[in-house]
């Protein structure tokens, strides 16, 4: 697919989010390939337009695996920085050499002002939730995702860090 997007000088790309479009485009730049941003609505909207021949690529979380695992689609790269632990052969962007990644998390929050006994409360809650084979079920089975629990403050320290390097990425897009 690179080598046809290189020759034809350009891809056309079903984008569900901002970010995914920035980092499409910063592949694109360093690849030397027009990107031609197609937004959809979800990444439902994104495997139909690759399914129906709209897009030549697109954009999913971990609903397009069960898709690939049927042979419908081809995943691939990972934009986690870890991979996906079950098809260890997709590769990462950053294994591409693209030294680009993204860490999507679901957030639970509350006022700034919160009870730091009642954020210590709802962070053990969670915590163990978490552990709990209902929630492991769901994400490891229906959901496709990762069990993982961060505190409120590691979860700010890895939102700063994901905001400086989405900056340094959007000077590249831009300049």
């Amino acid at each position: 697919m690179l080598e046809t997007a290189k020759e034809r000088g350009w891809i056309n790309y079903a984008s569900i989010i901002p970010l995914d479009r920035a980092i499409m485009q910063y592949v694109g730049k360093k690849e030397d390939i027009a990107v031609n941003i197609v937004p959809t609505r979800g990444g439902a909207g994104a495997r139909q337009a690759v399914l129906g021949g709209h897009v030549d690529l697109a954009f999913s979380g971990s609903n397009a695996l069960p898709m690939m695992e049927d042979g419908a689609l081809k995943v691939v790269a990972a934009l986690n920085p870890e991979g996906i632990e079950e098809h260890p052969g997709i590769p990462t962007l950053d294994a591409l050499g693209y030294g680009v990644s993204a860490v999507e998390a679901a957030v639970f929050f509350g006022p700034n002002d919160m009870d730091a006994d009642a954020v210590a409360t709802l962070e053990s809650a969670l915590a163990q939730a978490v552990q709990s084979d209902t929630f492991k079920d769901f994400v490891n089975n229906k959901f496709r995702g990762f069990e993982t629990f961060k505190t409120g403050t590691e979860t700010a320290d890895g939102i700063a860090s994901d905001v400086r390097a989405y900056r340094g990425l959007l000077d590249f897009i831009s300049e």
